[in-house]
């Protein structure tokens, strides 16, 4: 970011000493309040030679809020060290530069026993001005702030995406723009059309400072009251413009410690802070669905006028920041009336001004028709049987004229104003036979990847663009039968983890079974097949089919020899 770097904050704090600051009325501002950090809450009231008297202090504890616990007096290296690039702090900082305010006269950080610390800073510029600079931290978020103060009707709160401007009775909101060419008292930066550094964000989405000057333009009053309250009420009601014109007196750092401890032990706005940081987190929406009756409807079912009860199905959703989420595809609207029977599902779809994008599916199961009291009744689209072109204009219709007309359930491109969707499946593509009947095979069949499940361990679910994808999986197993290697010397199992098990089983060589004959040529005859002796090579016999010879005794398959396993009447 081009601009003033953060090195030139750093040269200026290791300077000597702090900034001297000349404002009027000095003795009024310390005489009304103060709290000077090396003493108050934590005893020893500093030497003489700081002009601070016990009646200020006494003063200023009276004002700090109860639930204080400790205060710190931040140097220039603990400022250093605290706030690095990665903190709005830093940035918010930076953006005081920008404006001319590049000196950093003093910092106090104060710790509530819940938790939560504010630290509050003053920066002067070239002509003696100061503005303040306020870091608010809970559990779960922080927030930094500028504020040029007049008095309690004349102020300006704000950070590099917005803030709110009081003079007086009127209140302008600002946005970035705006921002970037404000003027405070006292001069600023002559350059202009420089951006303003990012700040940690909140997912804004809008104009003017986005979703949390939204929320602090709601709050104007109440943190005007906490946050110019606090500096007020240290600094004195009766001092006016101090801090903005020089006229008499000096600031000197322990001055500037007991104003910075008395602001920031006011518990200043951090519930509105708070509050507004989280409601414009950049989160998700919230949708749900609910279903209700309003009112009778009728449908064509088999050739019979039926009467059905309307149900609308109506989409809600809640986002903390604006503009507010937009419904998108399948239901656009938000809301959709159904007349129909059995169970039914409608998706709904926010998406926020952030695209974050959230759905929510409402099932439910539509009540049960009954036979509608009238079955002849024109223009409803159905010919009952008993109907005629008389008494039903809808029984008046020629199929191939590519208008749905009569009993036709289409014609042609002519759908009848039906689709994949209101017919009960899944977005597709709803065609016409030419016997003018709704041809649905072309419609998705899948919502969700659970209408797909075939109750198959074997296949991979998926519902991809509305249609049911069962997908093999590789070397895998339901029933033994799956693992069927064509081997007779293996017993094949399907394991529980759905994975083939082929185990070889062999017998040893048994004696009960000697050869019938051995002249090959009378094998046939005796309906026997000719085998080799496994032990005596050229030596033959007859045994019975898929038998080997073995030391002139038939063995059956899978007898085991050597090494050697007998199948289909040879040795492998």
């Amino acid at each position: 970011m081009a601009g003033l770097p953060w090195g030139k904050f750093e040269k200026r704090l290791k300077k000597t000493g702090y900034w001297k600051i000349a404002i009027a009325a000095v003795v009024a501002v310390l005489a009304v309040a103060g709290f000077l950090i090396l003493g108050g809450f934590f005893g020893g009231q500093p030497p003489a030679s700081e002009g601070i008297s016990a009646e200020v202090y006494k003063a200023v504890n009276e004002l700090k809020h109860p639930d204080v616990i400790a205060q710190t007096n931040l140097t220039q290296e603990d400022v250093l060290a605290a706030f690095g690039e990665e903190d709005e702090f830093y940035t918010v900082l930076e953006l005081a530069g920008y404006l001319g305010y590049q000196d950093l006269l003093g910092t106090v950080r104060t710790d509530y026993k819940d938790g939560n610390a504010i630290t509050v800073g003053m920066l002067a510029n070239s002509g003696g001005n100061v503005i303040f600079i306020e870091r608010l931290e809970a559990p779960g978020y922080s927030k930094t702030l500028l504020i040029s103060y007049t008095d309690e009707e004349h102020y300006t709160i704000f950070d590099a995406e917005g803030g709110i401007k009081r003079n007086g009775a009127d209140f302008t909101k600002l946005g970035k723009e705006d921002i970037l060419g404000i003027s405070l008292e006292g001069g600023m930066n002559p350059s202009k059309g420089i951006l303003a550094p990012d700040i940690i964000r909140f997912g804004f989405c809008d104009e003017k400072g986005g979703g949390f000057w939204d929320c602090i333009w709601e709050n104007k009053w109440s943190l005007g009251l906490s946050v110019v309250g606090a500096i007020a009420a240290c600094i004195g009601s009766g001092v006016g413009g101090a801090f903005t014109a020089v006229t008499a007196g000096l600031f000197t750092p322990a001055e500037i410690a007991l104003v910075l401890g008395c602001i920031g032990a006011g518990g200043s706005a951090l519930a509105i802070i708070g509050d507004c940081s989280l409601r414009s987190a950049d989160n998700a929406p919230s949708v749900d669905a609910f279903s209700q009756i309003t009112g009778d409807c009728y449908k064509c079912i088999s050739n019979k006028r039926m009467k059905l009860k309307e149900v609308t199905i109506t989409g809600s959703v809640e986002d903390d920041r604006q503009p507010n989420p937009t419904w998108s595809e399948p239901n656009a609207s938000g809301s959709v009336a159904v007349c129909d029977t059995g169970d039914y599902i409608e998706r709904f779809t926010a998406v926020d001004c952030g695209g974050n994008s959230v759905s929510e599916y409402e099932e439910i199961t539509l009540p049960e028709p009954e036979l509608a009291s009238e079955q002849c009744v024109g223009g409803d689209g159905c010919c009952p049987s008993g109907c005629t072109e008389d008494n039903d204009n809808d029984c008046i219709g020629e199929c191939g004229n590519n208008a749905a007309e009569g009993s036709e359930e289409c014609d042609g491109p002519d759908l009848g104003g039906k689709d994949c969707k209101s017919i009960g499946y899944a977005p597709g593509a709803l065609t016409c036979t030419a016997d003018c009947k709704l041809d649905a095979s072309g419609c998705g069949n899948c919502w969700t990847d659970a209408d797909c499940d075939d109750a198959n361990a074997c296949t991979d679910d998926a519902c991809a663009d509305f249609t049911c994808k069962n997908t093999q999986k590789a070397d895998c197993c339901t029933k033994d039968a799956d693992c069927d290697d064509g081997d007779l010397c293996t017993t094949d199992v399907c394991n529980a983890g759905n994975r083939c098990e082929n185990t070889t089983t062999t017998t040893s060589p048994g004696y009960g079974s000697p050869q019938s004959g051995s002249d090959c040529g009378a094998c046939a005859g005796l309906g026997l097949e000719c085998r080799e002796d496994f032990y005596a090579p050229g030596y033959y016999g007859c045994c019975p089919q898929n038998y080997c010879l073995v030391d002139s005794f038939c063995q059956p398959e899978c007898t085991l020899v050597d090494g050697k396993i007998c199948k289909s009447g040879s040795w492998t």
